[in-house]
């Protein structure tokens, strides 16, 4: 009980380290005061979902002048999930089960990696366009990423999928680069040497090791709260009206009936998908 008690605690006193750390706590200057009686479009969450809704919204359709407003019910845009994850972009590059192959065939998974490549595209569009520095920015820099593989049965399953999603699908992976990896190219890679390889695996079954791997370059590291920040400035200079500390029920006691709600979904793709990471 003791412990359970001060584990809830914990939680319930944290806060975004990206918030906490990195000086973003100005951006609650969002914040509208009053919320208005009437919308043609509500956007709710104000982490990258939302934020690049409300992005693409204004800057798609900025000509009909549509009032869209994004509504946060913490005091700062990207303080929930959007906030507290390792800062990793990783359009992960997965082998497929049994189940999944089932339901959506290999053109289903290769418009999943399309999907992930638009992302990036758009990202770097959006930099572009405005002409921010993401390093600078938002400290976010491309570093690659590796998975390994620690099994031959493994390095056989990379060498399968991707294999078989070039002869499937090559039109929807062609924005997604990877490359097959030997066991000496990721050792060089990794700065692996026999002694630390062994060190490896000294926990586990003595038969593995780094068999090969699949290097993907477009995977980078980056602050996603300032990330956030910076796309709903550009969101606010469009027309986006943000309201932090405003949940949806203030909405509905307010009598507000907008034309459309959009709950954080939109058939542009959102900057972001954050994934766990290695960190995690």
């Amino acid at each position: 009980r003791l412990v359970c008690k001060s584990v809830w605690i914990f939680f319930m006193s944290s806060s975004s380290f990206w918030l906490r750390h990195h000086e973003t706590q100005n951006n609650n200057r969002f914040g509208q005061k009053n919320l208005p009686h009437t919308a043609d479009i509500v956007i709710i969450g104000g982490g990258f979902t939302g934020i690049s809704c409300g992005y693409w919204l204004n800057k798609l359709h900025h000509s009909k002048n549509d009032n869209v407003i994004l509504l946060e019910s913490r005091s700062n845009i990207s303080e929930g999930a959007s906030g507290r994850n390792g800062g990793h972009y990783w359009p992960t590059f997965q082998i497929p089960t049994e189940s999944q192959m089932k339901e959506h065939g290999w053109q289903g998974l290769g418009r999943g990696y399309e999907f992930e490549s638009e992302n990036w595209r758009l990202i770097h569009e959006f930099f572009e366009e405005h002409s921010i520095d993401p390093e600078f920015s938002c400290e976010f820099y491309k570093t690659g990423g590796l998975n390994v593989a620690l099994t031959e049965s493994e390095v056989k399953l990379f060498q399968e999928t991707t294999s078989s999603l070039k002869k499937e699908c090559p039109d929807l992976i062609k924005g997604l680069p990877f490359q097959l990896w030997d066991e000496h190219t990721c050792s060089k890679a990794l700065n692996l040497n026999q002694k630390t390889t062994s060190s490896f695996n000294s926990d586990s079954d003595s038969s593995l090791s780094i068999k090969g791997g699949i290097f993907m370059p477009n995977i980078a590291q980056v602050n996603p709260a300032k990330l956030t920040e910076i796309i709903a400035s550009k969101a606010c200079e469009l027309g986006l009206k943000i309201f932090t500390n405003t949940t949806a029920n203030q909405m509905v006691e307010r009598l507000f009936t907008p034309q459309k709600i959009m709950l954080s979904k939109l058939k542009k793709p959102s900057f972001m998908r954050m994934e766990h990471g290695l960190l995690n």
